[in-house]
């Protein structure tokens, strides 16, 4: 629950905007009992699945690379996580590394986004560990890497049906894995390099003989 300017308390992630109007006790003399309750002006809507809750956000490039490791299977069935989702925006400016991975390093870069247990907004202490065995340092609303990238939170506790989604500006991504890509593709290219060279090389004999 948050107080906007209106000075009124708003219930965030609903369909519409639920604003409790009022606040009271009710006591049972019978039992002795003593029970809170509020007055909110609509029904509140039941959390979704992860997946519905990355559409209504519209975020469609976590969820298939999320498929595509197999890791949305594992945040489905799992009770109680926090999954710190990229925008497209974030995923397509970390494409050019994105791309070069295969299935069991996009794995490890998405379980890095995800915090066993369920953590909102305001519960998220200075430091989380991750999926992946990372502790992930958290000051306001910026969310950093051990060894790597930092990001902001744009949009907090979404709520999903076994837990909450936050959602970041930037994929994070350790910088021990671009070092290891960049010298990857680097030795990659002189490989290549070295074998054109000799596919010219032969060219050029074949030509000299038919001449």
């Amino acid at each position: 629950m948050t107080v906007v300017a209106d000075a009124k308390i708003h219930i965030p992630n609903q369909s519409s905007d639920i604003v409790i109007n009022k606040t009271d006790a009710l006591h049972i003399p019978l039992t002795d009992t003593s029970y809170g309750y509020a007055v909110i002006n609509d029904l509140l809507s039941v959390p979704v699945g992860l997946t519905d809750t990355l559409k209504s956000q519209n975020i469609t490039t976590f969820q298939s690379s999320a498929s595509t490791s197999n890791v949305l299977d594992t945040l489905t069935g799992q009770h109680g996580v926090t999954v710190l989702v990229p925008t497209d925006t974030a995923f397509a400016n970390a494409n050019a590394t994105l791309s070069r991975l295969n299935t069991t390093q996009l794995a490890g870069v998405l379980s890095s986004h995800v915090l066993n247990g369920t953590f909102y907004s305001t519960s998220l202490g200075a430091a989380q560990f991750n999926m992946a065995g990372q502790s992930l340092s958290f000051n306001g609303n910026s969310v950093s890497l051990p060894g790597g990238n930092t990001a902001k939170i744009v949009t907090s506790d979404v709520l999903t049906a076994n837990g909450v989604v936050h959602v970041i500006d930037t994929v994070l991504l350790n910088d021990r894995l671009k070092a290891s890509l960049k010298k990857y593709n680097a030795s990659g290219g002189i490989r290549e390099s070295k074998w054109t060279a000799a596919l010219l090389s032969l060219l050029l004999c074949m030509c000299m003989i038919a001449q």
